[in-house]
């Protein structure tokens, strides 16, 4: 564990999941770090308070901005751009104040901030801690949920400050992520491919269960549950996520059906050796990720 930060003040903006699990990771992890948490809903304000998730829970933005020298965006990605203005106008941030986010897409994220923070004081880097559930709100939060998992960090493509990918990196390690650096396009085509597409599948295997009513999906044992669960997902914010990146996730998808096409072949022609090299392989390199898991 990771115990000295070179932050003082966090300003997390957004008490969602991943918004109260940063929280409540920071307090576990690093007590001497004050955590400030800003949402819209009073009620939502309340219950932070009440569980003493952060040090300052306000809906007055100029409250919890006050002296933060990171502040992370843990809100959909369509209103981040609105938050980024409010956060130039406000100020009242430390000097040298990094500011990043927890998007799952991160090349409209990375233009945003350019065009608003450029010459503005800030140093902007873009964060996805790939961490999360299919429940949703405060009510889920916990301080475990990014132990182990990878954060990936974006900073911009003329960024030069290494020191602040740097400094942000050891944030991420120190609530115990994995963390590496690309560029965010490149971040884009590969979180297309092992998350956004899984999403798309899953739903597509849950229509298909229920294309003749309920009596398939009755029989549905712990295979099909866990390939479908990120199916339960918010369709609200993964419409907009896919939507974000729907170069990367189309390309992908196409991809798929051609490896569909080839499973469909290897049935329509009766190929038992085609699909056994098909499952022989998928089977292998699914095994390796299992003993990265145990890395």
């Amino acid at each position: 564990m990771i115990k000295d930060l070179d932050f003082d003040r966090i300003a997390i903006l957004g008490p969602g999941l991943l918004g109260g699990s940063l929280a409540l990771a920071v307090r576990r992890f690093s007590p001497g770090v004050k955590v400030h948490l800003w949402g819209r809903r009073t009620t939502v304000i309340d219950e932070i308070r009440r569980r003493e998730i952060a040090d300052v829970a306000s809906t007055d933005l100029s409250e919890v901005l006050t002296g933060a020298d990171l502040v992370i965006l843990a809100t959909p990605v369509g209103i981040m751009a609105e938050l980024c203005h409010a956060i130039r106008k406000t100020g009242g941030t430390a000097a040298n104040c990094i500011v990043s986010d927890v998007g799952s897409v991160k090349a409209p994220v990375m233009a945003g901030f350019a065009e608003i923070f450029t010459d503005s004081g800030f140093t902007w880097l873009g964060s996805h801690p790939m961490a999360g559930s299919e429940k949703m709100g405060i009510e889920h939060a916990r301080s475990d949920l990014f132990e182990g998992a990878p954060c990936v960090i974006t900073p911009s493509e003329d960024s030069t400050d290494l020191p602040a990918a740097k400094k942000l990196e050891l944030f991420w390690q120190s609530i115990g992520m994995r963390t590496c650096l690309m560029g965010a396009n490149e971040h884009d085509r590969l979180v297309a491919r092992i998350s956004h597409l899984p999403h798309l599948l899953a739903s597509a295997m849950v229509e298909v269960a229920f294309c003749e009513g309920e009596k398939a999906a009755s029989l549905a044992g712990t295979g099909f549950i866990d390939s479908t669960r990120i199916a339960a997902g918010a369709p609200e914010m993964w419409t907009e996520i896919l939507m974000e990146n729907r170069i990367a996730v189309a390309s992908e998808l196409k991809r798929l059906q051609m490896k569909l096409g080839e499973t469909l072949a290897f049935l329509e022609e009766m190929d038992e050796e085609g699909m056994m090299r098909f499952l022989s392989a998928a089977k292998e390199r699914r095994d390796s990720i299992k003993a990265k898991e145990k890395e």
